[in-house]
This record gives structure tokens, C-alpha cells and sequence, in this order.
């Protein structure tokens, strides 16, 4: 290799390379950066005539010939002056579907690792299906193209083979070299165009709003290709197209105004942001520059339920036009700008892309039908739609992160969006908060299966169902709380034997009893005693800082404190106490009747919707406030978790939070 050549050839990346070249060296090992395409030929090729087109391309594109090194002054790329290229032929005709066999062969290669020193960053081959079918395979890493390169350099392409297969001289190269792109990014950033452009985003974005998402879960750093596709008649596309015109827009911008509205009725956020790649190509020479420029840009939309979808395309096209004003300013120097790289932050996490580049291309008069194979990972949701202007119709890509989405949740959200492109396009003066997402079955499900929760459930009492649990399994465990194990039988004769000492005390329905014991099985007695009389227990953690204990107890004012001897000094002075552990309890506990209280014997007797306990909330809010919770309450929870978990007499539940807390 010739160094003086090599030295001459040593360029800075762009912007937009070093935004790429980051991304690969911090992002998900398994994260893709390949761009690829299929592009189905309607004809017989001479696979000798491509073979060189592709290479006369190649040699007049210094984006595919270019490498990437790393200096001890930052990464640089490396035009060399030729590379040899492998193009392999495969012939699949005699597969049983050849497109599906040639696809299985593109998959792989686009998925395989792709190191930025090594490469190979671009990559071709030809796939023969039948004598008049062909596939040519076109893949490049997104640091040396970007999808406006892929469209100027597959015409190049089509030019040239036309052009050998008629036998004639091809046309000059249309092509200038990438350090013009270099020139003309420095030119920019040194102009008052830049200043203007930094300007006008940072006071667009200097709150920084919050991206929405339609996962459930947050986005985790996963590569790999999750995609689904759905495609719209050219009928429908027609009827659409009408519609845009009517509504004064042109068919992108209503495009994204429906995804703007979906995205609205999904997550109810009204200030939406969402992002839209641009070519960031604003002059003749910078398009006709092969390599990578693309940019992504914030649209900032005022969502609200009664807006007419009339409205949001009037808004969304206003915004787009100065979204495009100033589409050269780069979005990563957006996010430093904003402070938002040390937290990895974005302005949004949803990418809506029309694609309309002109893709009319023929080889020897052979007409094309175009197959995008991959845009590379996602890092959340990007939504890609093909306009070829071809008259086939659009194409619909859902490109998701594998992590946070599922096929059928990628299905659904593809589904409802087009059924509201469809709704808007037909009434387009109808509010947004009303237009049609869900086919009849969602829309029952939503209405109608996920109300219907009544359950038949037994009139019962808390006490009634321990009760009738000692009954079954007398012997079975109970409670297990460090060294002590009582069965139900024992339980619930500790729990009789106290139960009629708290009523003689005054315990009973219409009454509550605070119960301020540690975490322990006299605990759980106690709590069951407390049920029993058919006063509502109300728990004190005696780890609770004292101002809330005390406020607990004055706002409550139970009619007895049950504690230990312990904590007693820890309690303000109040209500009367039943203290567990003084001997004079012990004593009359050890001679007390064990058997269940009776409903006579009560101050009333105990109903269902009486209260069980009262448990206080944090106060994170404002004061803590007691809430009350009855019998028919508890047990229809207790009753259901039986019935889903089918729990036996084996089975352990761990008690892991404060007694405090309602679980």
C-alpha cells in the first residue's frame, strides 16, 4: 500500500460518522449497524455485466472504499484508492422458494459482526431465482452510508449495467468526493446558519421534555432486528393521497400526524415529542455526495383529545417545515448542548421515517421491486414507511427493540395505527380523542371482559374462615416464626383464650384495638385475637419514629393498646393496655376458656361488613390517614388468592413486610 497515497487520503469523520463510531463502541455487542436491501429485478442478468457496474461504482464512491483507523489524535477513515471485491453469484432457482432460500443468505450476513478497522463495512451479491428473477443483495454499515446514499448509489448502479448490457458508453459519474462532505460540514459550522440553527433547538428544547414510550418496560441496552411489516393497497394510498390534498399536506406529513395522534391515544402524553430522520443534505453538491449525513430531528406536538385531526396536520406540517429550516443542526450536539449525554438521556425514544426516495430503477430496461432487509437495531420503536411513488402501494415497517416488545404487541400497535390512519383519512374534522383504534373484539375487551370481575363470594368473616381452617387441619402449621411453629389448632386456642379476655375488656365490633407487638407468633395470636372480638385491629410498628405513633393512636383512639412490657414506655399515655408478657396476663391467659367466641357473647353480633383493621397511610401526601378495611373486603382477597394459587397445607407465604403495610 502506498503510504504517501494513504496520508493524502487520511480524513476526519463527519458529525454524523462520530455519532455512529460512538454508538458502536458503547452500545450493545450485539447491536446491528448494517444497512441492507434486496432489490428484486424483474429480468434476466448477466451476472459478468453486473459484476462490473458494481465494481466501476465502487471505484467511483470513496464512501465504500473507505476504512477507519484509530490515531493517538481520535478515529480517522482511510479512502483507499482500489479494494478488491468479492460478488458472489448464487443461483437458489431450484430452491423451493428461492426468494425465502436468498433471504436466509442475507439475514446471516447482514447480522455478523462488522469490526469499523477490519470491515468489510460494504457488501454486494447477486441471487438468481429464475432465468427473468433476480436478487441483488446491497449492504453497507451505517458510518459510510445512509439510506440516501443507498438510492443514489443503486442508480448509479442500474445506469451503468444499462449502459454495458445496450453497449454503449455510460454516463460521467454523477458522484463528488466525500471530503466535499467534510468541507462543506466545516463551512456550516463556522456560519451564522449554525449559530441560528443552535438557537432556534435549544429554545424549542431547553425544558427537556420527557420521551414516551409504548413499552411497558424501560428500554435495556439489546441490539438485534425485531421487525413487522404490513403493507397498504395502492387503492387505499390513492385514497389517502386525496385526502392529504384536501387537508392542504402532502401524504408524509399526514403520515406522521397519524402516528403523532396513535402515539397520543396510546400514552396520553400531550406534549409529544417524536424524532424524523432527514438527509441533512441542503445543497446539489452535498447530494450527490456518497456517504453518511443523515440526522434526526424532534417534532414538538401540542396534543389534546378535542383537537381535530385537521388541526394536527396543520401543526404537524408547521413544525415539520421548521424542523427541516434546520435539519443540519446534529442531534447528539443537540443532547450535549442539553445536558443529556452523561445520563445516556434522549428527547425521544419513537422514530417515525417516510421514505419516498425515488427508486424507479431499471437494469436493461428491467424494472425493480425494492425489499429493505434491515435499518439496524432499534433502540426503542422506529415506524419506516416506503413511498417508492412506484404505484405498488406503501410498505409499513415496525422496527422494535427485542427486549421491550413482543410479536403480538408490535401485531397490535401496527393494526390499531392503520385502522386510525383509516379513520382520520375518512373524517379528517373529527376530534383525535375519538377516532377509531379498536376492531370490535378489543373494543369489547376493553368495555366489557376486563369489567367483568363480579365473583360469587361467600358471606364471611375473617375469625369464621380461621376458624373453619383449624377445623380442616388442626395439625398442619400454622404459623413458623424463628424457632416457634404453632399449629392451626394451637392457634386458634392461644387466640380464643385472649379473645375472650379482650372482650371482657371491652374489645368488640364497633371498637378498635391497637396492636403494638413485635414481629413474632404472639404477634399473629394477637392479631387473630383481635379479629375474633370483633374489633378492628389497628397495627403500630414499633420501629415507627414516635410523633407517628403517637399521632396514630390520638387520631384512632382505640379502646386498648395490646403490647409487651417492653414497649410500653415507647406508647403515650391514652387508651388502656393489655400488656402480653406481665405475669398477671400470663396467669389469666393459662386458665382461659380456648374455645371460639360465640356471636352472644360479643357486644353486637360480628357482620361481614364490619371493619377488620384500619391501616394508616404514609402521609407522603399530607397527614396520614387511617383507612378501613372490612370483612367482606379481606376475605373476597383471600378467597381469590386461594382459588388462583391453590395453596395446601405445605405451602409457606413469606410475611416480609411491616405489619404497618396492607398486603
Amino acid at each position: 500500500m502506498d503510504t504517501q497515497n494513504d496520508a493524502h487520503s487520511l480524513l476526519f469523520l463527519s458529525a454524523a460518522q462520530r455519532g455512529i463510531w460512538f454508538a458502536q463502541q458503547f452500545g450493545s455487542p450485539d447491536s446491528i449497524f448494517n444497512l441492507a436491501e434486496s432489490i428484486e429485478i424483474h429480468g434476466a442478468v448477466d451476472p459478468a455485466l453486473f459484476a462490473a457496474a458494481l465494481r466501476r461504482a465502487v471505484a467511483e464512491a470513496d464512501t465504500v472504499r473507505t476504512r477507519f483507523i484509530e490515531t493517538h489524535e481520535g478515529p480517522r477513515q482511510l479512502i483507499r484508492p482500489s479494494i478488491e471485491i468479492g460478488i458472489p453469484f448464487i443461483d437458489v432457482s431450484a430452491e423451493a422458494d428461492p426468494r425465502a432460500a436468498a433471504e436466509r443468505w442475507m439475514m446471516a450476513e447482514l447480522a455478523g459482526p462488522v469490526a469499523l478497522s477490519a470491515g468489510p463495512l460494504w457488501a454486494s451479491a447477486l441471487f438468481k431465482a429464475a432465468p427473468d428473477r433476480f436478487f441483488w443483495y446491497h449492504r453497507s454499515h451505517h458510518i459510510v452510508m445512509d439510506g440516501f446514499t443507498g438510492g443514489l448509489f443503486a442508480r448509479r448502479v442500474a445506469g451503468l449495467y444499462s449502459a454495458f448490457a445496450e453497449n454503449r458508453a455510460p454516463d460521467a459519474s454523477p458522484f463528488e468526493p466525500l471530503d466535499l462532505l467534510l468541507e462543506e460540514e466545516a463551512a456550516y459550522r463556522s456560519s451564522d446558519r449554525f449559530t441560528r440553527d443552535r438557537s432556534y433547538w435549544i429554545n424549542a428544547f431547553a425544558d427537556r421534555p420527557e420521551p414516551l414510550s409504548l413499552a411497558r418496560q424501560p428500554s435495556p441496552n439489546v441490539g438485534g432486528l425485531f421487525r413487522r411489516t404490513a403493507h397498504l393497497a395502492a387503492g387505499t394510498v390513492s385514497a389517502l393521497r386525496a385526502a392529504a390534498q384536501g387537508l392542504g399536506a402532502s401524504l408524509p406529513q399526514m403520515l406522521i400526524a397519524a402516528t403523532a395522534a396513535y402515539l397520543y391515544r396510546a400514552t396520553s402524553v400531550e406534549d409529544l415529542v417524536i424524532g424524523m430522520p432527514v438527509t441533512a443534505r441542503m445543497n446539489e453538491r452535498l447530494r450527490r455526495v456518497p456517504g453518511m449525513t443523515a440526522n434526526a430531528v424532534p417534532l414538538r406536538l401540542a396534543m389534546r383529545p378535542e383537537m381535530s385531526f385537521r388541526e394536527l396536520v396543520a401543526q404537524a406540517g408547521k413544525q415539520i417545515r421548521r424542523a427541516l429550516r434546520h435539519q443540519c443542526y446534529r442531534y447528539e450536539d443537540l443532547r450535549r448542548d442539553l445536558n443529556l449525554l452523561a445520563g445516556n438521556q434522549q428527547l425521544f425514544s419513537t422514530v417515525i421515517n417516510i421514505e419516498p426516495f425515488d427508486y424507479d430503477l431499471r437494469f436493461a430496461g428491467h424494472p425493480v421491486t425494492l425489499h429493505n432487509l434491515s435499518n439496524g437495531t432499534a433502540d426503542d420503536l422506529a415506524i419506516f414507511v416506503y413511498d417508492r411513488g412506484d404505484g405498488r402501494g406503501l410498505r409499513i415497517d415496525f422496527d422494535a427493540n427485542p427486549a421491550i416488545y413482543s410479536p403480538d404487541e408490535l401485531i397490535g400497535h401496527q393494526r390499531r395505527l392503520l385502522r386510525l390512519l383509516d379513520a382520520a383519512g375518512a373524517a379528517p374534522d373529527c376530534p383525535i380523542g375519538r377516532l377509531q383504534t379498536l376492531d370490535e373484539s378489543e373494543r369489547r375487551q376493553l368495555l366489557v371482559g376486563w369489567n367483568e370481575t363480579a365473583r360469587a363470594v361467600p358471606e364471611a368473616t375473617l375469625p369464621a374462615l380461621i376458624e373453619a381452617q383449624a377445623a380442616r387441619a388442626p395439625d398442619s402449621a400454622a404459623i413458623i416464626a424463628e424457632a416457634d411453629t404453632l399449629t392451626y389448632a394451637a392457634l386458634n386456642s392461644e387466640a380464643n383464650r385472649l379473645a375472650h379476655r379482650l372482650i371482657a375488656q371491652g374489645a368488640g365490633p364497633d371498637t378498635i384495638v391497637a396492636l403494638a407487638v413485635p414481629r413474632s407468633a404472639d404477634m399473629v395470636v394477637a392479631l387473630v385475637a383481635i379479629l375474633k372480638t370483633g374489633a378492628a385491629y389497628l397495627p403500630i410498628d414499633p420501629d415507627y419514629p414516635a410523633e407517628r405513633i403517637a399521632f396514630t393512636l390520638e387520631d384512632a383512639r382505640p379502646t386498648l393498646i395490646v403490647t409487651t412490657a417492653a414497649l410500653t414506655p415507647r406508647l403515650p399515655d391514652g387508651a388502656p393496655r393489655l400488656v402480653l408478657d406481665a405475669a398477671e396476663t400470663i396467669a389469666a391467659l393459662r386458665h382461659g376458656r380456648a374455645d371460639d367466641p360465640r356471636q352472644s357473647e360479643r357486644r353486637r353480633p360480628l357482620s361481614p361488613v364490619d371493619p377488620a383493621y384500619v391501616i394508616y397511610t404514609s402521609g407522603s401526601t399530607g397527614r396520614p390517614k387511617g383507612v378501613v378495611v372490612a370483612h367482606a373486603a379481606i376475605a373476597n382477597r383471600l378467597l381469590w388468592m386461594q382459588a388462583t394459587y391453590q395453596l395446601a397445607t405445605e405451602d409457606r407465604v413469606l410475611q416480609k413486610t411491616p405489619t404497618g403495610f396492607d398486603v
